[in-house]
């Protein structure tokens, strides 16, 4: 007589893919918002990650009708390994994501030429992109610029970066 397998609502190769994605994340946001904001949420995140990882790797052993041993520990050593390439991952792409932003640069050195950002008017001349419909009636544009006249400043000047 066959019995019928328990109903298992994640399959592991779902539980390992939320696993990977949710510790990928966990790099991104260590990196953008800092140590001191996420290492607080670290602890419940990764603790879902590896109860994920766990259950991945158990039902991949009831799948191959595996006994748990030496290579039981060596799986979680091998789960644990990929959340923390996971989370690193996360964390040099947010980085290198970082490095490769050209606005603070530019956003600085219109500062040194009298920016005040929310305050300064500001002269675009370029091509509208994209807009997108806002609430109250108002609109975003998305501007390839190409050239700008900042306040105190006779004629336009080339932008450098785009942004």
């Amino acid at each position: 007589m066959r019995t019928k397998a328990p109903f298992n609502p994640l399959s592991r190769s779902a539980a390992r893919s939320l696993a990977r994605a949710m510790a990928f994340s966990a790099g991104v946001a260590l990196e953008h918002f800092g140590w001191g904001s996420v290492v607080p949420a670290l602890p419940p995140i990764l603790g879902v990650v590896l109860v994920l990882e766990v259950r991945a790797r158990s039902a991949d052993r009831a799948a191959r009708r595996v006994t748990p041993g030496p290579p039981a520990r060596r799986s979680a050593w091998a789960g644990a390994a990929a959340v923390v390439l996971s989370v690193a991952c996360g964390w040099i792409l947010g980085r290198s994501h970082a490095l490769a932003d050209s606005l603070p640069a530019t956003l600085e050195e219109w500062q040194r030429r009298g920016f005040v950002p929310w305050v300064s008017p500001v002269g675009l001349q370029g091509r509208i992109a994209d807009v997108y419909e806002l609430p109250e009636r108002r609109a975003a544009l998305i501007v390839l610029a190409e050239r700008i006249r900042l306040p105190g400043e006779p004629g336009w000047t080339r932008v450098r970066h785009r942004l």
